[in-house]
């Protein structure tokens, strides 16, 4: 099977579905596997890190975690960074469909673990300057409710610039290295708050509503329960956006990713849980619809480069791979995309160009690439970041494509990230080796789409 960058949460019940489907027709559910022919490998290593392993060959393992957590990653990694007993149930599946039945295990650690420079110092900045971070408006989810932590996007999910009319994206959130946080409510002096929040005075409402706001001062800690990191802030503060008076009294959220450029932050309330996708203030790209390009040619890093591509295509919610996409390169610095299929969402038409070209984070950088659509398409994600961990993200935008009309896009003055040439270990077992990945994804698109690629360009800035 190809490589599949797919950058959405996969349920269990969707990769029993999804195995079934590979380059084969001659599947038989009477060859699935057996739980109790499970093998797996634990290896356990310094601070409570452990690496699970399955060893059944042909198999992919499922692990649940009593944290709530899972992962179809063989070798994965994950640190218990408190000391106590944790379980971990297994299933595995291969292309014949998913085993009945699991195992379960047990991991006992006598000490803790919980040292969070690393995070103190990407929350903070790590040196004396004030870090400021904002919602992060240009993504995706950067706000998004579901009715559990298993799926906190189930019920809505943010699109860029959502919230615009709003007195939220000039929100300004600060982490102090002495334990202190601030919230100020921006420029406009408004806080945006969810409806049914009553603490500002207001009676319940049936819409969200903007409040006049002060500066509003307060703690935060890291914490871990079981296994999973919590940022904790004391009561009575705000993180951008207030879903509710609970929120207000324990504003406790579950990391789920922080690193210098994002911060992707669960709270669990009543039956719903809220996702919010932080992003520094100084590190924002500058993507302008008016912006300028202007060549360098000695900065070019895209010069001469070879790329390994990879494609996703898929429609309807069981995304299952369709192969009917055809992705040309034409050797004159341009390629073209057909797409013969309609889509459905977001992801479903992916196209990766794995590069060597290493970034770093004391540069700057610009990024232009150009792309002509024969039919309309609305919401064509544009994404430069790394290879192995899809996190170290330079560009990030959604855009539109009009029939027949060439579309520039140009994002000057891009702060870097530290991105290496590493090896990715993919869900078939496979591994890519790269850097800088760019990524193109054109789901939703209609019937008879052909996508036209050209002038793409990564340069140092001068």
């Amino acid at each position: 099977m190809k490589a599949i960058f797919k950058y959405i949460a996969v349920a269990a019940s969707a990769i029993a579905l999804y195995s079934c489907q590979d380059e084969h027709s001659d599947i038989n559910p009477a060859n699935r596997p057996t739980a109790s022919d499970i093998q797996v490998d634990f290896e356990m290593s310094d601070s409570n890190n452990v690496v699970f392993n399955l060893l059944n060959e042909g198999c992919t393992p499922i692990w649940y975690f009593d944290d709530g957590s899972q992962s179809t990653v063989n070798g994965l990694k994950k640190q218990f960074p408190i000391a106590g007993t944790y379980t971990v149930e297994i299933k595995m599946y291969n292309n014949n469909g998913i085993c009945d039945g699991s195992i379960t295990k047990e991991l006992t650690f006598t000490k803790s673990f919980a040292n969070f420079d690393k995070e103190i110092a990407k929350l903070t900045g790590g040196n004396d300057e004030i870090k400021v971070w904002q919602i992060a408006k240009d993504q995706k989810g950067h706000l998004a409710c579901g009715d559990s932590p298993e799926n906190p996007t189930g019920w809505w999910t943010a699109q860029p610039g959502d919230k615009d009319a709003t007195g939220l994206y000039d929100d300004q959130l600060i982490f102090k290295k002495d334990g202190t946080y601030i919230y100020s409510p921006g420029k406009d002096g408004l806080s945006y708050i969810n409806k049914g929040t009553t603490v500002f005075g207001q009676k319940e409402t049936d819409e969200d509503y903007d409040v006049a706001n002060e500066e509003i001062q307060g703690t935060w800690m890291f914490e871990y329960r079981n296994s999973e990191l919590y940022l904790i802030l004391s009561p009575h503060t705000i993180l951008g956006y207030l879903t509710s008076d609970a929120q207000w009294e324990a504003p406790e959220f579950v990391v789920n990713q922080i690193s210098d450029k994002k911060i992707n932050l669960r709270w669990d309330g009543e039956g719903i849980s809220w996702q919010y996708i932080l992003a520094p203030l100084s590190q924002e790209p500058q993507i302008e619809e008016d912006a300028k390009w202007v060549y360098n040619a000695e900065g070019d890093l895209t010069k001469d480069a070879e790329y390994q591509t990879s494609t996703f295509y898929a429609h309807t919610d069981n995304w299952i791979e369709m192969t009917t996409n055809v992705l040309t390169n034409n050797n004159d610095g341009t390629w073209t995309y057909k797409l013969p299929d309609a889509t459905d969402m977001q992801w479903q038409a992916q196209l990766a160009y794995v590069s060597q070209i290493v970034a770093s984070a004391n540069k700057k950088y610009d990024f232009h690439v150009k792309l002509r659509s024969t039919t309309d398409v609305e919401g064509v994600t544009i994404k430069v970041t790394d290879t192995k961990s899809d996190e170290l993200t330079l560009v990030e935008k959604r855009v539109d494509l009009e029939a027949g009309v060439e579309y520039e896009f140009i994002a000057n003055g891009v702060e870097g990230q530290d991105i290496p040439v590493e090896t990715k270990t993919n869900k078939d077992q496979s591994e890519t080796t790269g850097a800088v990945k760019f990524v193109f994804d054109f789901g939703g698109n209609p019937a008879n789409t052909e996508i036209t690629l050209s002038e793409m360009i990564l340069q140092e800035s001068k």
